[in-house]
């Protein structure tokens, strides 16, 4: 196995919280033509029509004879100055605190009937020990039910599937153990951000992996609350970066009138 593919197995198998339009001009609809003039004989007396006795539909903007110089509703009925661009910004804060394990935890393996999901600590060791077990069900135990669902319609996909997984668990686990280096807590939510390293200390990776945990019922699971979080998007307890600027929805995906048609 590569490195970069033992990177890549890393992220998608351990970490698992760890996924523009342009301008689009206001469509333009083909005018309508105005009604025709019924035609006439030469005695000036209207023609009989042939297409029926259904009358046309009037056009929007020309509903109880009001015109004006429009001749679809497309464009706006009334005229507007030019628009200008502004933007409002909202600041919001994601408050955490982190602690490091002194020295970093290192994760031994235990038995299955010696799982615990007391602490965070407890459940991170229960998972991880699932994993060097190669015990598949007792690993999806140790998620709450909502990431149980997420993580059977992720199975259905060969790369995520129950037999991928446990090959990847053998091949990673087998060369490296799992160690526990921060934990951070934000709201109900704790984080056990862990590194792999090789029994000669050798770290596989130079990156640390989240595992997020929350209680229910009073035990601790693994949850997929925080997948799309800024917390995991960015981890600033290992990146460094705190700050960072998104636009919600930036004027490159807006629909903005063409010009000429404001």
């Amino acid at each position: 196995m590569g490195k970069k593919q033992l990177i890549s197995g890393i992220v998608m198998s351990l970490a698992m919280t760890m996924t523009h339009a342009q301008n689009a001009p206001v469509a333009k609809t083909k005018a309508q033509a105005p009604p025709a003039k019924p035609a006439t004989t030469s005695s000036s007396k209207p023609a009989q029509s042939t297409a029926g006795a259904a009358k046309a539909m009037p056009l929007p903007n020309s509903v109880a004879g009001v015109k004006d110089s429009y001749d679809t509703w497309v464009k706006p009925l009334y005229p507007t100055a030019k628009g200008t661009e502004k933007t409002i910004t909202q600041v919001e804060h994601f408050p955490y605190h982190e602690m490091k394990f002194e020295p970093p935890a290192k994760v031994d393996p235990v038995s299955k009937d010696q799982y615990s999901f007391v602490s965070p600590e407890d459940a991170f060791t229960a998972r991880m020990s699932s994993m060097m077990n190669l015990d598949y069900d007792g690993w999806l135990g140790s998620w709450d039910k909502k990431a149980q669902q997420y993580l059977n319609a992720m199975a259905e996909h060969p790369e995520f599937s129950k037999e991928s997984r446990m090959k990847q668990w053998k091949n990673i686990l087998s060369a490296a153990r799992p160690t526990m280096v921060r934990k951070i807590t934000s709201g109900e939510y704790t984080i056990i951000s862990y590194k792999l390293i090789t029994a000669q200390g050798k770290e596989l990776q130079p990156f640390e992996l989240p595992a997020t945990f929350h209680q229910v019922g009073g035990l601790w699971y693994g949850t997929e609350d925080l997948r799309t979080d800024p917390l995991l998007a960015y981890m600033p307890w290992s990146s460094g970066k705190s700050q960072e600027e998104v636009d919600v929805r930036p004027l490159s995906q807006s629909v903005i009138p063409a010009k000429g048609a404001q």
